[in-house]
């Protein structure tokens, strides 16, 4: 919030850009996707109408699938997805690429659209990830992975690599899923 008080009141859009994002995160770790999706449309306007701060737009896009998605949207959040996917390859950010390729095929699965799309995001990302060093995103691929193969390798793969960074709240629950199966 103290980023975009503080970009609003400076008019430094790109801050505020970034501030927003963070305040739509923030909305849709505690559960508020509506408050995201509202934040992510502000941000998203705001750098498309002063053309400042949008080397974020990919992944507010992102967000705004998840939180679409969430909310009980998933033709907005189809669409979002394929287009955070879209802006990160025209602007050639490689690594928010990822995070895009992840939540569409995340977004797919969600709406029962299975198939070789799905995969091949998962390959894309996971390729992108280790090509560009964005490492921190493979165990969430690898966790999306598990849920379209039926073994557990990937699962584990996953659990392993949350242990290695220590995140914590990711290990119980990836655990518990594994200890109830």
């Amino acid at each position: 919030m103290e980023v975009a008080r503080i970009g609003e009141e400076t008019g430094n859009i790109a801050g505020l850009v970034l501030g927003l994002e963070g305040v739509a995160l923030a909305h849709l770790i505690a559960g508020r996707p509506a408050e995201a999706i509202t934040t992510c449309k502000r941000a998203l306007a705001l750098a498309r109408e002063h053309q400042s701060g949008l080397f974020e737009e990919p992944s507010l896009l992102a967000h705004l699938a998840r939180a679409c998605l969430q909310v009980g949207d998933p033709n907005g959040a189809v669409v979002c997805a394929e287009e955070a996917v879209t802006v990160a390859r025209r602007q050639g950010s490689r690594v928010v690429e990822c995070l895009a390729l992840l939540t569409r095929a995340q977004i797919r699965r969600a709406t029962g659209a299975y198939g070789a799309d799905l995969t091949a995001d998962l390959e894309a990302a996971l390729t992108l990830a280790t090509e560009t060093g964005a490492l921190t995103y493979e165990p969430f691929i690898r966790e999306e992975r598990s849920r379209i193969r039926p073994d557990e390798t990937e699962l584990h793969e996953a659990l392993r690599l949350f242990t290695a960074v220590g995140a914590t709240g990711h290990v119980r629950r990836l655990q518990a899923e594994l200890d109830a199966s």
